[in-house]
């Protein structure tokens, strides 16, 4: 390889317009929102967030995100967190593929740093180093991990969570008290001017994103409807309104929550209550919330080969 391009003009376009760059990778449905989304990523804050609907294709900005990262900074250690680590992994091994085979990414990296290969000895699916990085860290340039995977004394630049709450943590508390306390903790690995984001998708009134102050969602929450895509895709996501349980449709397309009564109705309501045997099981419920304590009655009774509810 010996042309050379004027780098850094390059990454000026790719700043200014970087979901251009994400159609020279291969994403060609990246459109301006979506730009101003890997923006997010790079602002650089102590801690900021990206939440949106699913199918919005989120994880493919940060991607694109991740690239530009390395391409400005390239001493970055850069800790990747998913729900598990195969799923880290993913994102990781997605970024080393980009690196090796795209032709634009390969000249701009000839043309800034002199090298036809960025590969090292540490190239694995969790743990890679860039030949670009100069300085000597105990530390990867890219770490992938899962919720609950033990880094304790690491150091990073900057730390992407991703997806890091998922249909577990919507029917598990102790999953949602596992995936909080992981979030918490990786405050103690990065660097004080190190950025930390988090990107994904509600499931449950008190999942990860429910600790955040709301201030944080200003700008950086996008429902169904608010992004530009494709209308056969938009026509597909529309369809799943009537597929999937509201609750569910609600939290993971519209960004809400809301009461799930859909098993309530699914059941055919009857005029009078007349039972020969019943039984009534109370259910309390406390939280640390406010306003959220409550007290569940369901009543079920028997009457002429006929099972009753009502609570």
């Amino acid at each position: 390889m010996t042309q050379r391009i004027d780098w850094l003009a390059t990454l000026d376009d790719w700043l200014t317009n970087p979901h251009e760059l994400g159609h020279l990778l291969g994403y060609d449905k990246l459109t301006p929102i979506h730009g101003d989304w890997i923006k997010i990523f790079l602002k650089n804050p102590r801690f900021d967030l990206l939440q949106a609907h699913r199918g919005a294709y989120k994880s493919t900005c940060g991607v694109v995100a991740v690239i530009l990262l390395f391409l400005c900074k390239p001493n970055t250690r850069l800790l990747i967190v998913r729900k598990s680590e195969e799923m880290a992994s993913d994102i990781l091994k997605t970024v080393q593929k980009h690196f090796e085979a795209n032709g634009a990414l390969r000249l701009f990296v000839y043309s800034r740093w002199g090298l036809t290969d960025v590969k090292t000895s540490m190239w694995s699916s969790t743990r890679t180093t860039f030949a670009f990085k100069k300085t000597i860290t105990p530390q990867p340039s890219i770490m992938a991990a899962g919720v609950g995977a033990s880094i304790t004394g690491a150091h990073f630049d900057y730390i992407w969570m991703d997806d890091i709450v998922t249909i577990k943590d919507r029917y598990s508390a102790a999953e949602r008290t596992q995936t909080k306390a992981y979030f918490d903790e990786t405050a103690n690995l990065i660097d004080p001017l190190g950025c930390r984001m988090l990107s994904g998708t509600p499931w449950h009134e008190s999942d990860v994103f429910s600790t955040l102050d709301a201030a944080l969602f200003t700008d950086r929450r996008f429902p169904f409807g608010t992004v530009d895509l494709p209308a056969d895709e938009l026509a597909e996501m529309g369809a799943r309104k009537d597929r999937l349980p509201y609750a569910e449709w609600c939290c993971n397309y519209m960004l809400t929550h809301v009461a799930d009564n859909d098993t309530i109705g699914a059941f055919v309501s009857v005029p009078n209550w007349d039972c020969q045997y019943c039984v009534a099981f109370i259910d309390p419920s406390f939280s640390d919330h406010t306003d959220t304590d409550a007290t569940a009655v369901s009543i079920v009774g028997v009457s002429r080969g006929l099972i009753y509810f009502t609570g």
